[in-house]
């Protein structure tokens, strides 16, 4: 789904809630290899496009994919 503006980029999963203290937006980018993981890490303003409407970013990644 691409970001609300013009700026084109897209996330994973966008999820949608509603409750008792309004809409809330939870960003999900799901990344599928390291060498994935990588090009995010490399280009971190990425997900800046997601921040401005988002009250959450999560990171969704195969276990041991992501390391120190």
């Amino acid at each position: 789904m691409p970001a609300p503006g013009t700026s084109g980029r897209r996330c994973g999963y966008p999820r949608v809630g509603l409750g008792s203290r309004g809409r809330t937006i939870d960003v999900h980018e799901i990344k599928v290899s390291r060498a994935d993981w990588q090009r995010e890490l490399a280009a971190p303003g990425k997900a800046e496009a997601w921040w401005l409407c988002s009250h959450r970013f999560y990171i969704v990644a195969p276990p041991g994919l992501i390391s120190a």
